[in-house]
């Protein structure tokens, strides 16, 4: 499979536009996702280096967004000893979500093993491009994005506790049954404070 161009450093308002929406426009707190592993994040507790985008991939994401898609969740790590959440994959759908104004985002977590195995974690986390002046144009429209939804310097770490769920005050099923987060499935997943919760 060839690989894509990742040509687009900015996402404009025309181009928004074009996919029939507009910059921070969103109603809804994230897109569309029915994964049932899937955990809603902050979007400004998500730690990348940002990079271009493919031009034609990031338009059918807005578009999915403006026809309500069901769309995948992002794939994340907690690094508990870093108290940071990095993205691993998704980076097309995480700068979508910034653009849109989501303020939250379906996230796959994935246990270290996985993120260093399958991702090749810490080094094979999402971003950083060729051209220096392209990293630094995408990482400004990217501290933009995130200040306008209410984030900042201090909301690109993670606040969470890395893989404390709680449900109700009682440890989750993934901590009874010693399960990795991406092995325990939840009907429905909420961010609250630093601990994800299942209701």
């Amino acid at each position: 499979m060839a690989r894509r161009e990742l040509t687009l450093t900015e996402i404009t308002d025309e181009l928004l536009a074009e996919c029939g929406l507009c910059r921070r426009g969103a109603t809804a707190q994230s897109y569309r996702c029915t994964d049932p592993g899937a955990v809603l994040v902050p979007i400004g507790d998500i730690l990348a280096k940002p990079r271009a985008v493919n031009p034609e991939a990031l338009r059918r994401i807005l578009r999915g967004f403006r026809d309500g898609d069901d769309i995948p969740p992002v794939d994340v790590f907690h690094d508990a000893g870093l108290a940071a959440t990095h993205l691993l994959g998704g980076m097309h759908r995480w700068r979508a979500s910034l653009a849109f104004g989501f303020v939250m985002i379906p996230c796959n977590p994935h246990s270290r093993s996985d993120a260093e195995g399958a991702f090749g974690y810490p080094s094979g986390v999402v971003g950083g491009g060729k051209k220096k002046g392209h990293r630094v144009r995408v990482a400004c429209e990217v501290r933009t994005e995130a200040r306008a939804l209410g984030g900042g310097p201090a909301a690109m770490k993670s606040r969470t506790a890395g893989r404390e769920y709680r449900a109700g005050g009682l440890r989750s099923p993934c901590a009874a049954s010693r399960q990795s987060p991406a092995q325990c499935k939840f009907s429905a997943v909420r961010y609250s404070g630093a601990h994800f919760e299942a209701h």
